[in-house]
This record gives C-alpha cells, structure tokens and sequence, in this order.
C-alpha cells in the first residue's frame, strides 16, 4: 500500500413483439448504450518532464466531468491536483493545480530525519485529443517549468462502476503478511479503518458516472499527536487485475494542505 498524506443516466433500448394467441418465443434485446464522456474526462497514462534537467517521471491522470483534474506518480511522491477549463472548438485546455511532494530534512544535531510536505502551484496550458491524448506546458510557482503529455487510457475508463464492485475488505501487507492499513467498505460506499501507525480512516465512495470508472472519495484521517482530523476529497478508480497483479482500488484526494494516495488490494 502507498498512503501519502502530504452524469449522464444509463439508457437502456428495450425491443419486444407482442402477438394476441401467439405461442411465438420472441427475444427481448437488451443492449446497454454507453453515453459519451464529456471530454477530456478520463483515465490517462504519460510523463511528467522538467524542463531544466530533461527528467522524466511516469504519471496518472484523473480527469472527472465537473472539471477536476488529479495526476499523481506510482508512490505519491508527486501529487497535484486543480481545475481545468477548456475551449471546445479549438480544443485547448488549461489546468491551475497545487502540487504536493515530500521533502526530508535531518536535524544537525541529533541526526533525526523528518519528512514533511512542500506544496507549490503550477499553471498550465495546451490541447487536447478527445478520448486519445494531453499535452500541456506548465511553469511552477518556483519558476520551473515542463511538460505534461498523457494518453487516454480507454480500457481503464471506460468499464462500469458500482459500489458492489468495491465493497469489502482492502489494504496492504508487509512482506511478512501483516497488514500495514486495512479499510472495509460497505455496501453504500461508506468505509473505515486503520493503519499500522495507529492512524485512523473514513469517509465515503460515490458513484460519478456508472458507466465509467471513476469515483468520487471523501477521506478523512487522523493520526496519533494530530490537533485535528484532515479531510481531503478526490477521486477513485478500481484497476482491473493482471496476470501478475490482483486488482487495485486506487484513491487519490488532496485539500489546500494536505495529499493522500491510497493503493490497495482485496484482503
């Protein structure tokens, strides 16, 4: 597990022949119409690119139909998340994001490292390919600035959601099979749990479009030693199983302070 804190109705088309004193068997036909995605909303897969030093980091993307957009990295250690806007006839698209990552300090006198989260913002402007690709140039509060080029990934969007899907046990196991945080969601999305460093979770999946595989997430911890509880909101997605690997509810959410990246897999 890595846990960092830092609509459109389904149509359905129903066909029948009806006879008086018939005793023909007619077949009912019910196909289930996909409505069409706003676009650029979305899963997508690509790199996040530094200008300065040419870098590379591999990215996901999250972009609902109420304008939210969300990339993260594999570990969290990357997580902005903002707003987008977009012109539809020239197909342009921009997105103002806060961006979160961690950053280690080591105290000079006792050796003792602490981690904590820097936060920063970006601008970002460019095109979009609807239901195929991104590309936006982004400068940083810092000055920075880079690139952002994703691919659509339609076999990762475009299967149905359904809190039946994600209801149960999730977490994550050390390599010893203990379980480092464990969630239970049940069967109206709401869920809770905790971690091992005593760090307690709730909050709530909801469905955004059920014919696409996103979530809505509303998260809130608390850890041991917090003044507070922090509530970040966000958006889901439950990552189908490989031959190599079993599925994944993945959950990312931020608010002006704080990140969170959860990945877990069925307990």
């Amino acid at each position: 597990m890595t846990a960092h804190r830092c609509l459109f109705p389904a149509l359905f088309v129903l066909t029948a022949a009806l006879g008086a004193c018939s005793s023909q068997n007619d077949t009912i036909s019910t196909p289930v119409v996909r409505p069409p995605s706003v676009a650029p909303a979305g899963i997508y897969e690509g790199t996040w690119t530094s200008t300065a030093t040419g870098d590379s980091t591999a990215v996901t993307a999250f972009l609902d139909s109420d304008e939210t957009m969300m990339v993260f990295d594999a570990d969290g250690a990357l997580i902005a998340s903002g707003v987008y806007a977009t012109i539809e006839d020239a197909r342009s698209i921009s997105w103002t994001a806060r961006v979160f990552e961690p950053v280690t300090s080591t105290d000079a006198t006792t050796g003792e490292t602490t981690t904590s989260t820097a936060i920063t913002t970006l601008t970002a402007g460019g095109s979009y390919a609807e239901q195929a690709s991104l590309l936006l140039t982004f400068t940083r509060s810092g000055g920075e600035t880079g690139t952002l080029a994703l691919n659509y990934d339609e076999a990762a969007y475009e299967s149905r959601s359904d809190v039946s899907l994600i209801q149960g046990r999730w977490g994550m196991k050390d390599a010893y099979g203990a379980a480092t945080i464990s969630l239970n969601v049940d069967a109206g999305g709401g869920f809770s749990g905790s971690d091992e460093n005593n760090c307690s979770y709730s909050g709530r999946f909801s469905i955004i479009t059920q014919q696409y595989n996103l979530y809505g997430v509303t998260l809130t911890s608390s850890c041991p030693g917090d003044t507070s509880s922090s509530t970040t909101s966000g958006l889901a997605t439950l990552k189908a199983a490989t031959t190599t690997s079993a599925k994944t509810l993945i959950s990312v959410s931020t608010a002006q302070k704080a990140a969170v990246l959860l990945k877990l897999k069925p307990l």
